[in-house]
């Protein structure tokens, strides 16, 4: 543990469970170092959001959006309703509905892109039980 301030990783773990006891002020001292960071991915962003709501703190939460919506489109969907919940929980409802958006479009256009290879594999790719003599 004495390792927690130079290791990333542990340094998140830690605060999530600081944040899980409601000790926000701990949790936040412990990812302010690496704060930036987690700004580029889904759990990190769930993590902030969490511990700056839970301190009361709907700007920077706020500002957590932009980051959200930024990151690319193969977030899972629970992890987008993570993020969301404590938003809309906060007040911050058209905040937590454009992140719902996000996460219903990728995930209908995953489902696009799963139903169109359907489609080729069953439409326009030849069949292989079907002998190219007609």
């Amino acid at each position: 543990m004495s390792r927690a301030p130079d290791n990333p990783a542990v340094r998140m773990n830690l605060a999530q469970l600081e944040s899980m006891d409601g000790n926000y002020k701990a949790s936040l001292g412990l990812i302010s170092p690496i704060a930036e960071s987690l700004r580029s991915s889904p759990d990190g962003l769930v993590l902030l959001a969490g511990t700056y709501l839970g301190l009361g703190n709907k700007d920077s939460a706020r500002k957590l959006v932009s980051d959200w919506m930024a990151l690319g489109e193969g977030v899972a969907p629970p992890l987008a309703i993570e993020f969301a919940k404590p938003l809309a929980e906060h007040g911050l409802a058209a905040e937590a509905v454009r992140v719902l958006e996000k996460a219903k479009w990728a995930g209908a256009a995953a489902r696009a892109a799963r139903g169109s290879d359907l489609y080729l594999r069953c439409h326009v790719l030849p069949h292989p039980r079907i002998s190219s003599e007609y």
